[in-house]
């Protein structure tokens, strides 16, 4: 069965050198998955470049902004790029999707990463693959306008029954899968590494919530809890 690593095109990235200059070839890396620089993002509007947390990313402290808003009233976060702009600081789209520069050492980002895919062969192989569907977006007339692809699976909406699934959790009756989801960055530069676990026939992901501050939300509107809190 295809896999959605068949259908990525490795890239040929350059990276910022020691001095914050892309064009030696040495820092140069193939990748499947990156971050865009300024120069490649620098030509979009803001109100393509700037993105909207989820309610993962929420549990995960990423830094909100309400005057931003976007589908569903769901507040904006910003994000990182590749590029830095010096040795201390890293270029970045800010809430309202303008580009600026952020300490390297802030935690608070949000991610937003990118890849090249090779369409034509995800099209003629999307019925034989469970890795990503492919969806019709259409007018009030069922004019189809665009198709969006969905790539896989990821955490992204709080579970409804958070507290009773803590609950099956102290008592053992979570069943891990054995796979764990990149949250929040530690203070040592590391990151917490989130079990994903599953019960009746869904996948929960269990994080220890952080919130940005006091009036980050989820997509429900609903403020998120304390520091601490299992989610």
């Amino acid at each position: 069965m295809a896999e959605l690593k068949d259908f990525i095109v490795r890239t040929r990235l350059g990276n910022t050198d020691e001095n914050q200059r892309i064009g030696n070839s040495a820092f140069d890396t193939q990748d499947f998955v990156f971050f865009e620089t300024k120069d490649e993002v620098e030509n979009i509007t803001d109100e393509v470049r700037y993105i909207y947390a989820s309610d993962y990313a929420v549990m995960n402290g990423a830094s909100l902004s309400g005057h931003r808003r976007g589908p569903k009233d769901r507040q904006s976060t910003w994000h990182r790029l590749r590029s830095a702009y010096s040795k201390i600081y890293v270029h970045d789209v800010e809430t309202d999707g303008s580009l600026d520069y952020y300490s390297a050492g802030e935690t608070s980002a949000g991610l937003c990463p990118a890849l090249h895919l090779n369409l034509s062969s995800v099209i003629s192989a999307r019925s034989a693959s469970r890795d990503f569907k492919i969806e019709p977006f259409k007018d009030k007339s069922g004019k189809i306008l665009y198709h969006t692809i969905e790539f896989g699976s990821y955490p992204q909406d709080k579970a409804k029954n958070s507290s009773k699934l803590e609950k099956l959790y102290n008592a053992r009756k979570l069943t891990p899968t054995g796979k764990t989801y990149t949250g929040c960055m530690k203070e040592d530069g590391s990151f917490e590494q989130n079990q994903e676990f599953e019960y009746g026939g869904k996948k929960y992901v269990r994080v220890i919530s952080k919130r940005y501050d006091d009036d980050s939300e989820y997509k429900d509107k609903t403020k998120a809890p304390e520091d601490g809190t299992p989610m």
